[in-house]
């Protein structure tokens, strides 16, 4: 699930909010970049008990329904801070996008990639599930150029 999605359905400061850390109470900082940065790494961390509780009202927008009671007095009891995961893929791209400015490929290597990948193609074996294609369809081929 993506942060709008997670900060939807935990009721929550969405993911560029002051205080939208999913793991501490710690307070972000907008930089220069308009981003939200924690400076400070010493923010209490968060608990299944306390986001029940609703200790940081600042973090929290509501009760989420997955641990709110129904009328007959039973819940999912869902944990939202240990059985909510955040996305690997988007949480270090976040962080090392801006790092990947050296390795950066040229426009023609990933063309020529791409057309060694189109060649091959009729030569792969029916068996593969995916044959290869032009990197212009891969979404992560934004880090490359």
């Amino acid at each position: 699930m993506d942060a709008p999605g997670r900060s939807f359905v935990k009721c929550c400061v969405r993911h560029n909010g002051y205080h939208s850390c999913e793991r501490c109470d710690v307070e972000g900082e907008y930089n220069d970049n308009n981003r939200v940065t924690y400076l400070r790494m010493d923010g209490n961390i968060r608990t299944d008990e306390s986001y029940k509780l609703q200790v940081d009202p600042d973090h929290q927008t509501g009760l989420s329904p997955l641990i709110k009671e129904t009328d007959a007095g039973d819940s999912l009891n869902t944990g939202l801070v240990s059985q909510v995961v955040l996305e690997p893929f988007h949480c270090s791209m976040g962080a090392l996008s801006s790092e990947f400015g050296p390795w950066k490929l040229h426009t023609e290597i990933v063309d020529l990639i791409s057309s060694v990948f189109e060649f091959i193609r009729p030569f792969c074996p029916i068996d593969f599930n995916r044959k290869p294609r032009s990197l212009k369809f891969f979404r992560s081929i934004a880090i490359f150029n």
